[in-house]
């Protein structure tokens, strides 16, 4: 009996001892967070804009009845329109001021050259400060360029005939991450 009690007694204490190890071990707890992310385009993110009022000088000598107006017709057009040129030489500059009003991206801008479709009486030239050779630029978020165009008459006409053009210069204004 004796030693029934002495092994129900080991039991008892092996019992014990195994219930209190078993709680007293402390396991690690892995804890996760999982998802996901996404972003996509927003247009208002980039905005590369015409500001200001446009101005147009005259060339030296022009008659009086010469008229250049140069005006915005919203955030992204402009209009030049010249009227009276009579001599060879005669030309009118239209300056135009372009924003990049994006929160946080530069602007790769590119310059065209202008195109004239009556290049018999007419050449038309641009002018850009900081634009390198290949014509292009980055302008910095919050930052402006003047561009100007110049229309020139090359050849004084003789005829009754009214002699116009249409001239033409695009500007591509593409986002860079700073």
């Amino acid at each position: 009996m004796n030693n029934k009690k002495k092994v129900i007694g080991i039991v008892v204490l092996v019992a014990i001892l195994a219930i209190g190890i078993g709680y007293a071990a402390i396991t690690t707890i892995l804890l996760k967070i999982s998802g996901t992310a996404g972003a996509t385009t927003k247009q208002g993110n980039f905005v590369v804009r015409f500001e200001g009022t446009p101005t147009v000088t005259k060339g030296e000598n022009l008659d009086a009845s010469v008229t250049a107006t140069a005006t915005l017709t919203d955030d992204t057009n402009a209009k030049f329109e010249v009227a009276g040129l009579t001599a060879k030489g005669d030309k009118v500059t239209a300056k135009y001021t372009i924003k990049n009003a994006s929160p946080d991206l530069t602007a790769k801008l590119t310059v065209n050259d202008p195109v004239v479709e009556n290049t018999t009486y007419f050449k038309a030239t641009k002018t850009v400060t900081g634009l390198a050779e290949n014509n292009t630029m980055e302008l910095a978020k919050d930052a402006t360029v003047e561009v100007e165009l110049t229309v020139e008459l090359i050849k004084t006409p003789v005829t009754d005939d009214p002699v116009a053009t249409t001239v033409n210069m695009s500007i591509n204004a593409d986002p860079v991450q700073p």
